[in-house]
């Protein structure tokens, strides 16, 4: 899910071939848990795609993004070595599916695991005095 919907621009100009980093700032980014571009990769067979970029980087106190692209490589949509870079993506909230439960304890034995540290820190207490 994409809460901000995409961005998408097109730098021209650049050194064929080159790699550039690119830094975009939002007005919120509280809840983001990636980014995702969508568009042909090497890898994708022709076929459109969601993936996340190379380099990614999300600082949430900034509300910023970053990651790197090479032109005609992945990020670069029309994956062609022109000087032109061009780029739809948006940060993204993982979906339901996406998400897995962290397995815990249940309460009593919860319960008993820290019964048990507090009598050993008791002992341990009692050892050292």
């Amino acid at each position: 899910m994409l809460p901000h919907g995409l961005f998408d621009f097109e730098l021209v100009g650049c050194e064929p071939g080159g790699e550039v980093t690119i830094t975009t700032v939002w007005s919120d980014l509280r809840g983001i848990t990636g980014y995702m571009k969508y568009g042909k990769t090497p890898f994708s067979q022709g076929k459109e795609v969601w993936y996340p970029p190379k380099g990614l980087r999300i600082n949430l106190a900034r509300k910023s993004v970053t990651y790197t692209i090479r032109d005609g490589g992945l990020g670069d949509d029309d994956l062609t070595v022109n000087g032109v870079i061009r780029d739809p993506g948006g940060p993204s909230v993982a979906r339901a599916g996406d998400i897995k439960a962290v397995p815990m304890l249940d309460r009593w034995t919860l319960m008993l695991l820290v019964l048990l540290l507090g009598l050993a820190a008791l002992r341990y207490t009692k050892v050292s005095a």
